[in-house]
């Protein structure tokens, strides 16, 4: 099946909400620490299925990809643990953000399944 425009667009929304959402959060007047900490980490993984998915042209919804997603940002949980990579650039090491990159993974590809479907059956 062919990559869809309305599906490319969905994506590409769905990335600016992510990045809109983790501005709000960083910049804004946010003092809930639970959303400070864990939020983003989930969100990280949805702004990068929902981007390679609207600039890649993946013509359906990946397991694969959200599982990929979330292996990055598990990778650089680990490296951040090792001491692998600076502090300044990604923070410190916290355990509780390993579930968060896989509820994330798990979230983006739930969406998009569910949207994906949907579309599919109004065709």
């Amino acid at each position: 099946m062919k990559y869809k425009t309305k599906d490319r667009i969905r994506n590409g929304i769905e990335l600016l909400l992510g990045y809109g959402v983790l501005a709000y959060i960083k910049l804004g007047d946010t003092t809930n620490q639970f959303i400070i900490d864990n939020i983003p980490d989930m969100i990280y993984p949805i702004t990068n299925y929902a981007g390679i998915r609207a600039f890649c042209h993946v013509d359906k919804p990946s397991i694969s990809l959200a599982v990929a997603t979330s292996a990055v940002g598990i990778g650089f949980e680990i490296a951040q643990k090792y001491d692998l990579i600076p502090q300044t650039f990604s923070g410190t090491y916290d355990p509780k953000d390993i579930p968060c990159y896989i509820a994330g993974g798990v979230l983006a590809y739930g969406v998009d399944k569910l949207f994906y479907n949907k579309e599919k059956a109004e065709s």
